[in-house]
């Protein structure tokens, strides 16, 4: 019974934050830690190590936004490439 209150809570104490025009982020991080603490008690911060380190231990997760980053920045250099190999082909 417990959890439902703390749930509508939650629910009700984000909304007001946002409301008050605390950040997204920041609202998300309060009103989890809050909540958190007064349903685990001292026990949520003995679990949120764990819960860091096995999101960081994925390496394959970690491995995509990378990629991207890398390809872009090489689609990048390849357009510039092109574009100023097209100038010194017109100038000619």
């Amino acid at each position: 019974m417990l959890g439902e209150f703390l749930a509508v809570g939650m629910l009700l104490g984000f909304f007001a934050l946002l409301l008050l025009g605390v950040p997204v982020g920041i609202t998300l991080a309060t009103s989890g830690l809050v909540f958190g603490f007064l349903g685990f008690g001292d026990g949520l911060f003995n679990l949120l190590p764990a819960r860091i380190y096995g999101v960081v231990a994925i390496v394959i997760s970690l491995a995509a936004p990378v990629w991207r980053q890398w390809t872009r920045s090489r689609m990048f250099s390849a357009t510039s490439l092109r574009r100023c190999a097209s100038r010194l082909f017109m100038a000619r």
